[in-house]
């Protein structure tokens, strides 16, 4: 993807004609995603996993997590991309950074993360082939969630007990999910 086009992306959010309506604004926000999973070969991935430990990927891991934890007040609408600044409280000419920033740190974290999972497999990598239907259903079951209050509930407890208690959430949703 060319910087013109990266950059008309960032400025996308700058405008409040794009919503929630068909999904325009999260295709858009998420594009550059689906570019460089498009342009992404197994060979960049192996790569990199010649050249740079496993412990700086968990620690690149762990890092990203706790600035995300430490910084657990920031409106999780950064996040769906489903919202212009403005609704997200930022008219700032600065906020497009703040996209920015979130895009380094979603990619850093999915390059880390993809340098830590096992070449071989395992009896646990069948889950992970299997967690599509996770990832298409888990717009829904949130909604039901939310709904019933326990997203509430669980925000309640703290940043960590939260954490812990979605964790094992999403765990018991792909293992329930994979065994189909």
């Amino acid at each position: 993807m060319d910087t013109s086009r990266f950059v008309k992306l960032m400025t996308l959010g700058y405008s409040s004609q794009t919503g929630y309506y068909l999904g325009i604004s999260r295709t858009l926000t998420f594009f550059p995603f689906f570019i460089v999973g498009h342009y992404l070969s197994v060979d960049f991935i192996t790569n990199i996993r010649g050249k740079i430990h496993s412990l700086y990927f968990c620690f690149t891991v762990v890092l990203v997590v706790f600035f995300f934890v430490y910084f657990s007040d920031m409106e999780p609408g950064w996040l769906w991309g489903s919202k212009p600044f403005s609704a997200l409280g930022h008219n700032e000419w600065y906020a497009g950074f703040v996209r920015l920033i979130l895009y380094i740190a979603s990619f850093t974290m999915g390059i880390s993360i993809m340098g830590i999972l096992p070449d071989q497999l395992y009896k646990f990598t069948h889950n992970g082939s299997r967690t599509l239907m996770v990832f298409l259903w888990h717009g829904f079951i949130v909604k039901v969630l939310n709904g019933f209050g326990v997203i509430q509930l669980i925000g309640d407890w703290g940043t960590a007990k939260a954490m812990t208690i979605f964790l094992i959430m999403a765990f018991a949703i792909t293992r329930s999910m994979s065994l189909t």
